[in-house]
């Protein structure tokens, strides 16, 4: 799954954090294995990130994104199939 954050902010978003979780309100899915973690993002830059997971962790759940950051308060966000 290809993640793609943008910062349309005139601050820096510090130490970001996502996670692809089991719906909503779940749990991350676990294992998955992130290509970056922990990124700052610069205002009006954009970053990808890939999060490389089983389907099957999903147990059925449609994946969310969670995402928080050092100066960023905590976003949840549904997503369409990986």
């Amino acid at each position: 799954m290809k993640i793609t954050l943008k910062n349309s902010s005139h601050h820096v978003a510090f130490f970001l954090r996502a996670e692809v979780t089991k719906g909503t309100d779940g749990e991350e899915i676990l294992p998955i294995v992130y290509d970056d973690n922990y990124i700052s993002v610069f205002p009006q830059e954009s970053r990808t990130v890939t999060a490389t997971f089983r389907m099957s962790e999903l147990a059925g759940s449609q994946p969310a994104l969670r995402l928080e950051g050092y100066n960023v308060g905590k976003r949840v966000l549904p997503v369409g199939q990986p």
